[in-house]
Formats: C-alpha cells, sequence, structure tokens
C-alpha cells in the first residue's frame, strides 16, 4: 500500500519503495546478472576517499546536465539539501549526522568530512537505497504533496489505499547520456510508459489478481502463494536472489553459553536441511557467511554439519553431559510466521542432546526491545532474520558489526570474541578491497569457529511475474522494476 511519496518516512519497503525510487535518483544503484551485482552510476558518478585511503573525508561528483521533473538543474544545492532534511526528520530511517561538515568545491563536487574513518561513511551514500536526491526547493510536506524528483517517472494520479499511476517523464536525461557511462542499470531501459501500484491487502486476492491478468506482478509472495504461482499456465515466480541471514543468535554472556563448546555442540546439533524445510522456496542454504560474487566469499568455509554424536561430546568435555536447561524467545511475526515453527524445531533438535530448552513465543514489539539492550541477558537464545540485500561487495561489513561485535556497536548480546572485533574495525579503516577481501575471509571463519550463532539459511524474496512481461531478475534489486520492465 502506497501512503507517502516522501523518502524520510519509513515506509521505503516494498510498493512505497518501488513507487519512490521511480520518482526520485539516488548516487548510485546496484545491478548485475549470474547472481552478481555490482555499482553502478546514477544521478552520482563517484563518492571516494580524497586521499585513496582515508574514509574521513569523502568526495562525491554528480553528473551534469541533468534536471529535475520541473527543468530546475542538479547541482550540489540538492545533496545539501537532501542531507539536511535526511537530519531534520524524526522518522527516516536514515541519518547522517556523522557528517561533522561539507564543502562545496564546485557545482558538482562536494566533499564530506565525517567523525570517524570508516567504510561505512563510502556504503551508506553507494548502496544504501533509502538516499535520494530531492529537490533543493521542497521540504517535507511538499515531497509528501507533489513529489519533484530526478527519476525516470512522475505522479500521474493517486487515490490512497486504491491505486497510484506513473507516467514516463518525456526526455528522460537517463536515456540521453552516453553508452559509456550508463552502466547496467541505466542500459536496461524498459519500455513502460506508464505503470499502477494497485494496492490489494491480501497475498492469495493478488495472485487471484495476477492469474485474471488484473495485474502483471505481484510484488512479494509468501510460502503459501509461491506454489499457487508455479501453477499457473499465465505466469511464474522471479527469485529475487539471497537477502540476508536466518540465524539462532546465542547469548554468550551468560552460562553455559560463554562456553565456547557448549555453543558448537548447539550447532552439532541442528539439523539445517530440517529448519530449511520451514521456509520452502524462501531460504536456501548457506555454507559461507558471504555469498558468492561478494568480497571476501571463501567456498572452503563450511557450515557445522548435524552430528548429535558430536555435540554430545562436546557437551561432555564442558562438564555438561547430562545437558543444561536453559531459554529459548520465539517471535511471532505476521511477516515471517515460520520463525514459530523454525524456533519448535530448533527446541526439539536441542533436546535430542540434552538441551533442554522449551520454546517460548513474544511478539515482535516485546521481544525486539529485550532482545537489542546491549546488558541483556535474560533471553539465552533467539531467532533472528538479519535482512541485508548483499548489494555490496562491501556489505558484510554491516552484518558483521551489527551481529558479532560486542556492545556498543554491535546490537546484539555477545562475548568479546577475541580478534573478531580486532579485524572488524580494521575492515573499515582500510580502503584496499584486496586487504578487505583478505579480512572477511579470517572474519567469518572465526565468527564459524567461535559459533556465535546458528546460522542455518539465507533468506530469498520472490516476486508473482506475468508471462507478457520481462521483469528484473538481478539479485538483491528491489525497487527498479518500472524502469526496466519491457512487454514482450
Amino acid at each position: 500500500d502506497v501512503v507517502s511519496f516522501s523518502p524520510l518516512v519509513v515506509t521505503m519497503i516494498t510498493d512505497n519503495g518501488m513507487a519512490i525510487h521511480d520518482i526520485y535518483s539516488t548516487p548510485f544503484t546496484i545491478a548485475g546478472e549470474g547472481g552478481k551485482s555490482n555499482i553502478s552510476p546514477n544521478a552520482a558518478l563517484s563518492y571516494e576517499p580524497t586521499d585513496g585511503k582515508d574514509f574521513t573525508k569523502m568526495r562525491m561528483i554528480l553528473r551534469k546536465g541533468i534536471t529535475f521533473h520541473d527543468g530546475t538543474e542538479f547541482n550540489a544545492e540538492s545533496f545539501l539539501h537532501s542531507v539536511d532534511l535526511y537530519n531534520k526528520a524524526p522518522s527516516t530511517e536514515v541519518r547522517y549526522k556523522v557528517i561533522k561538515k561539507m564543502d562545496v568545491i564546485d557545482s558538482h563536487t562536494i566533499d564530506a568530512t565525517y567523525e570517524s574513518n570508516s567504510i561505512t561513511n563510502q556504503l551508506e551514500m553507494i548502496t544504501n537505497y533509502f538516499f535520494v536526491f530531492m529537490h533543493p526547493k521542497q521540504e517535507h510536506d511538499q515531497l509528501n504533496e507533489d513529489p519533484i524528483g530526478l527519476g525516470p517517472f512522475k505522479k500521474k494520479s493517486f487515490i490512497p489505499g486504491t491505486e497510484l499511476v506513473l507516467e514516463r517523464v518525456k526526455d528522460w536525461w537517463g536515456d540521453k547520456i552516453p553508452n559509456s557511462e550508463k552502466g547496467p542499470y541505466l542500459s536496461a531501459r524498459g519500455n513502460a510508459d506508464e505503470v499502477s501500484f494497485v494496492t490489494i491487502k491480501e497475498t492469495a486476492a493478488a495472485v487471484i489478481a495476477l492469474k485474471n491478468g488484473d495485474v502483471d506482478a505481484v510484488a512479494a509472495l509468501n510460502l503459501d502463494s509461491i506454489s499457487e504461482v508455479e501453477g499457473l499456465p499465465n505466469a511464474r515466480v522471479v527469485n529475487s536472489g539471497s537477502s540476508g541471514w536466518y540465524h539462532f543468535h546465542i547469548n554468550s554472556l551468560i552460562k553455559p553459553l560463554d562456553d565456547v563448546r557448549v555453543r558448537q555442540a548447539i550447532n552439532f546439533a541442528t539439523d539445517k536441511v530440517s529448519l530449511l524445510k520451514v521456509y520452502g522456496p524462501l531460504g536456501i542454504p548457506l555454507d559461507t557467511l558471504i555469498p558468492e560474487g561478494k568480497l571476501g566469499y571463501d567456498p572452503t568455509i563450511k557450515n557445522y554439519p548435524f552430528d548429535q554424536a558430536r555435540a554430545k561430546e562436546l557437551l561432555g568435555e564442558a562438564g555438561l553431559k547430562d545437558g543444561f536447561d536453559t531459554n529459548l524467545v520465539g517471535i511471532r511475526t505476521a511477516l515471517d510466521p515460520g520463525r514459530v515453527d523454525a524456533t519448535i524445531a530448533f527446541s526439539g533438535m536441542l533436546k535430542e542432546v540434552g538441551i533442554n530448552a522449551p520454546p517460548e513465543v513474544e511478539q515482535i514489539p516485546i521481544w525486539i526491545r529485550s532482545v537489542l539492550k546491549p546488558d541483556q541477558t535474560r533471553i539465552a537464545m533467539f531467532p533472528f532474520k538479519r535482512t541485508f540485500s548483499f548489494k555490496s561487495p562491501d556489505e558484510a561489513i554491516t552484518l558483521f558489526e551489527q551481529t558479532v561485535m560486542p556492545p556498543p556497536e554491535g546490537q546484539l548480546a555477545v562475548k568479546d570474541y577475541g580478534e573478531v572485533p580486532i579485524l572488524i574495525r580494521k575492515v573499515s579503516s582500510t580502503a584496499d578491497p584486496t586487504e578487505r577481501d583478505k579480512l572477511y575471509r579470517e572474519i567469518q571463519r572465526l565468527v564459524m569457529d567461535l559459533a556465535t550463532d546458528v546460522f542455518y539459511a539465507f533468506s530469498v524474496g520472490s516476486k508473482g511475474v506475468g508471462n507478457s512481461y520481462d521483469f528484473p531478475q538481478w539479485p538483491a534489486e528491489h525497487f527498479v522494476i518500472p524502469y526496466i520492465v519491457t512487454k514482450k
């Protein structure tokens, strides 16, 4: 349901995100094929350290000769205004308060100075689909009412709760730039002149509309609807690629989970193939923590095999041959009902090796307030889904920072795992991609050895697509459907 045209609110997801991304433009986009994705210039050409090695000072070079829908020139003023709006908006998911100052070098060149030296200073701009360029004269209320963007589409009509219609911008700048400057995203222009976002509240009803030809695509399918779409003669399922980890977090701040042997035993006790079946086609097996095509991918790193005998042996070595009692808290959410089933199944697997962790279930607001407290020790184990798109070769740094770093950097309760925090900070401060690739490999090998979590699957997204159109199948690119859809 499209509820806002403002990029400053927390509705940059699914249909709302697609609509916003066709009206506005990001500095860069992510595109690719064959399971690999690449950073592609969009309204900006580059965002690099000014000295080639220190992420404290970054320089953005904007594309020249392009305009907003109303003919206003796009220049440095838009960048400054957009950052300012994000910083002032109370509900935005992206904040750039870490930028100490911005210096305009010329009309299309800006230097941003950050509080610290970190690769995330670059990644926030080049891979974050929440950041878009906004019109220099539009404030928040105007953005929501009558958005003026740089994107290939503009609003034609809007009936809240019913339908949004976007129309193609005539003589759009993205169609006129030289092929040598386009990159894969801008080169993939489709032939759609008008696109309607129709609000259908239930997935089952959306599938019926797809079957009847009333809609050409369903933005997101759940587990039940995938098999229905696969059975339709006029439609197919399009997989959007891996978008994050499914894992059970182990709180190593409490005993006996502070013992690496116990955490390893939990991993050996987990039948990951059976857990994967809970999610069906919405999950794929996870071995190495970084998927193919990204910095740090190492096919020699393998997940723990299912080995109950080895699990019991490790518990014995830890002085727990008779097992132990602990708690396991699941999460109930309509968006991901499989997490309750996975929690119940996980509990049964642990019981087989003597670990008594009866599954409890909490609603998401209570659960999330508990597990994200840095000093949280009440919950021993719980399911988590880290939803990231693996868009950038470097997106692993964000996953590691939030999942396996100790507080205050990390969001979860973890012990200081020796060299892991040191290596993560080292990755963050080196601009050399070869060195980062090497460090990513070291980190994920250590994370697996230390059994910080039970990582058991990659989550994937699925769309229902009518056979009359070609839709994008780029991994992890969620918001470009209208731009590159092509009628057969």
